[in-house]
C-alpha cells in the first residue's frame, strides 16, 4: 500500500513540474512573431536613390548614337552602288534597310529598328534634297533632359534654321531605353511652332524662344573629310536683341572667316525670329544695307 502511494505522489510531482516549465517558457507562435518581423525588416535592402543623368554626357550620348546610326546606313548604301530608275531606287532602299537591321541593333531599340532603317534608307537613296529623319545637328542646341528612370530617359532640343532657307525651326523629342545593357534610341519626334496666322489660334507654348547660346551651338564646324560635325564652333558675334510687334529678335554677325559650306557671307548680319527659329529675311536685308 505504501509503495502504491509513493508511485502516485511521484507521478503528481512530475506533472506539476512539467506545467511549471511550460508556464516559465512560453512557446506560443503569436508571441514570437513580432521578433521575426523585426529581424526581416532590419535585413530588407534599402532602395537605391535615383540620380539624374548628367546633361552634357547625355547630349553626347545622343549625338554619338545618331552619328553611329548614319555611319551604318552610309556603309550599306555604299555597298549597293549607283542606280537610275525608280524601280531600282525602291529595290535598293529595301535591300539597304534589311541589311542594316543587324548592325543597327547596337544603337536602336528592337521595336524601332525596321522603321528607322527604312526611313533613312529611302532618304539616302532618293538622290534628292529630302531631309533625314533625324540629324546630328538636331541635338546641338537647347538640349535638356525632361524625364528619366533607371532604364529610360527623355530629352528635347532645339533646331535653329541657320541655313538661310525660308523654313521655321523645330523642337526634337528624344526617347532612349537601356536594352541589353546599352542605351539605344527608342523614338524621335518633331514639334513645330505654330506659324502666326490671322485665321488660326496660335499655341504660344510651342514657340522655341531660343537664346543667343542656342544659336552659337547651332554653328558647329563641319568636317567634310570625316563627314561629321566637330566640337568646334564658328565664332559668331552677338550684336543686339530687339522686339518688334511683340516678337523678340536676335541679331548676330558672321566672322570674317566664315566656312563656305555655310552659305553665309563673311561679316554679314543675320536677324532671327526667336519664336519660330527662323531668319527674318526682311530684317536681315535691312541690317546689311
Amino acid at each position: 500500500m505504501l509503495k502504491k502511494l509513493s508511485i502516485i505522489c511521484l507521478f503528481t510531482l512530475t506533472i506539476t513540474g512539467l506545467i511549471a516549465c511550460s508556464t516559465d517558457n512560453p512557446t506560443s507562435t503569436d508571441e514570437e512573431a513580432p521578433n521575426v518581423e523585426t529581424k526581416e525588416s532590419e535585413e530588407a535592402p534599402e532602395e537605391k536613390e535615383l540620380v539624374e543623368p548628367d546633361n552634357e554626357e547625355t547630349q553626347q550620348l545622343v549625338i554619338d548614337t545618331i552619328n553611329n546610326i548614319h555611319k551604318v546606313m552610309r556603309e550599306e548604301v555604299d555597298k549597293v552602288g549607283y542606280w537610275e530608275t525608280e524601280k531600282e531606287y525602291k529595290e535598293n532602299a529595301k535591300k539597304i534597310s534589311e541589311n542594316a537591321e543587324e548592325p543597327l541593333k547596337k544603337y536602336i531599340a528592337k521595336p524601332s529598328i525596321n522603321k528607322y532603317a527604312e526611313e533613312i534608307a529611302e532618304v539616302m537613296t532618293c538622290q534628292c534634297d529630302s531631309m533625314l529623319t533625324f540629324r546630328v545637328q538636331d541635338a546641338f542646341a537647347g538640349f535638356k533632359i525632361t524625364d528619366f528612370s533607371e532604364n529610360t530617359f527623355k530629352a528635347e532640343s532645339i533646331t535653329v534654321n541657320e541655313t538661310g532657307l525660308d523654313e521655321i525651326g523645330w523642337k526634337s523629342n528624344w526617347s532612349f531605353v537601356k536594352e541589353d545593357g546599352d542605351w539605344k534610341l527608342r523614338e524621335h519626334t518633331y514639334t513645330f511652332p505654330d506659324y502666326p496666322d490671322a485665321d488660326e489660334p496660335v499655341d504660344k507654348d510651342k514657340f522655341l524662344n531660343f537664346t543667343f547660346e542656342d544659336i552659337e551651338k547651332s554653328f558647329r564646324i563641319y568636317d567634310s573629310e570625316r563627314e561629321e560635325y566637330t566640337e568646334e564652333y564658328i565664332p559668331i558675334e552677338f550684336v543686339e536683341e530687339f522686339e518688334d510687334g511683340g516678337v523678340r529678335y536676335l541679331v548676330i554677325q558672321m566672322p570674317d572667316e566664315t566656312p563656305e559650306d555655310r552659305g553665309r557671307e563673311p561679316g554679314m548680319y543675320i536677324v532671327y525670329n526667336t519664336e519660330l527659329g527662323i531668319e527674318d529675311i526682311e530684317f536681315t536685308e535691312e541690317y546689311n544695307d
